[in-house]
Order: structure tokens, then C-alpha cells, then sequence
């Protein structure tokens, strides 16, 4: 038995879920059936926690390297969404249609960015969680789309927020821009992953960042341990 991704495992929102779902997988092997979890954001803590919600019985944990020695880290301050956007533009027109993608924190801002590349004449495609009132197949079906055509090369960018990314693997992808304060290191290392995966690809990750970000980010976390009092 296989699980990749297996931090996803401790989410609040898949981690009954993923422990039926698991259970019933193991009822049907053999005992002793080795099990193997895959993860490239995994912390200590996460990892105890992990091991609990699977009830994984004294597992060899493997840590590797967390270096990415083909993709250079930028960390850069916002400065006006006009002047951000133009420099993002001329990234990605420096990628010369190689794979971009720009995360943004919330959906709001995945769209804004998105209309004005596209405005600025790229070719975009946003990919973003569900929303209220959208049918949900159909939603995945649009999410589905956009991503089949960003990784045939049909679109030079995708702009998206956490909703994209789990489990993609394409090997051209030369520049990440994450336009926002993610809410962990775990979470930057994902976005950054998403480059320079093929073996010829030097990658480019871009972190924008201001300090309002920072209030974002803990307003977010009170709300979110507000729900589970």
C-alpha cells in the first residue's frame, strides 16, 4: 500500500476521511502488508501526528534532502499591484512558454490576477477550490480542464491558489511566483516544488511579500481555532 502526499492525511477537513478509507484498504490485504507514505513536507510534528491518525506501529521514518539545488529562492517586497504585475509579465515572458504558475492567498486574488494577464495578452487559466453555489462536478471538470491544457502547453500560466498542485508533475515548469505570505514554510516548499522537476530545468520561485500579510495570515489561523472551540 502506497500513499503519497500523506501530509494532506492530518488536514481537519480529510483526516476522518482518509483514516475509513485507509481502514478499509487494510481490511482487505494481508497482514503484514508493508505500507509506504510519501511526503516532501512532513515536519516532526506532523509526523507524529500522522503516524497516530494511520496507527502506524513504530515505522522507519526516511528523511531526505530538502535542498532544491536547481531553483534559485527570490524574496521580494510588494510594491504597487501595477508595478508587481509588470514585473511578473515580464518573467513570465522570459520563460518563453515554458510552465509558469502564480499562487495567490485567497480566490478573489487568484481572479484579479488572472483578468489582468490575460488583459496584458496571456494565455491563462485559474484554478481555484469551490466556491457556494457552483455545482461541484462541474467545478472540477473546469479545474480539470485548465490543467490538462497548462501541462500540454496550451497555457503559459496558471494562477491558482492551494486548490492546485498536490500530485502535478511537470517537468518544464521554469518560474513560480507566490504573490502573498503562504501560511507556512510547509506550504512555500510545496509551491516551490512545482519547479524545476525535469532534469535540463533551472527553476525560478518568486515570493512577494508586506507586512499586511502577516496580520492575513494570523486573522485566518484565530478563525480557523475559533471554528474548532
Amino acid at each position: 500500500l502506497v500513499i503519497d502526499e500523506c501530509h494532506s492525511a492530518v488536514w481537519d477537513t480529510y483526516r476522518e476521511a482518509w483514516r475509513t478509507i485507509v481502514a478499509d484498504i487494510r481490511a482487505h490485504l494481508s497482514p503484514g502488508t508493508p505500507v509506504l507514505s510519501l511526503s516532501a513536507t512532513l515536519p516532526p510534528g506532523t509526523c507524529e501526528l500522522y503516524k497516530k491518525t494511520m496507527k502506524l506501529n513504530d515505522p522507519n521514518v526516511i528523511v531526505g534532502e530538502v535542498d532544491k539545488p536547481r531553483t534559485f529562492i527570490d524574496v521580494r517586497a510588494k510594491t504597487s499591484p501595477k508595478v508587481d504585475l509588470r514585473r511578473m509579465f515580464d518573467m513570465m515572458k522570459q520563460a518563453e512558454g515554458k510552465g509558469c504558475v502564480i499562487y495567490a492567498p485567497s480566490k478573489a486574488e487568484v481572479k484579479k490576477l488572472g483578468d489582468k494577464l490575460t488583459a496584458l495578452g496571456l494565455k491563462v487559466g485559474i484554478i481555484h477550490g469551490l466556491e457556494e453555489g457552483v455545482d461541484r462536478d462541474q467545478h472540477y471538470n473546469t479545474n480539470a480542464d485548465t490543467q490538462k491544457r497548462w501541462l500540454d502547453g496550451a497555457l503559459e500560466v496558471v494562477v491558482a491558489n492551494s486548490a492546485f498542485g498536490l500530485g502535478i508533475d511537470h517537468p518544464n515548469v521554469v518560474l513560480v511566483i507566490v504573490y502573498g505570505l503562504p501560511d507556512s514554510i510547509e506550504s512555500f516548499w510545496q509551491y516551490a516544488g512545482r519547479a524545476a522537476r525535469g532534469n535540463s530545468v533551472i527553476g525560478h520561485c518568486v515570493l512577494y511579500h508586506q507586512p499586511s500579510d502577516k496580520k492575513i495570515i494570523q486573522s485566518w489561523i484565530q478563525s480557523c481555532n475559533a471554528g474548532d472551540e
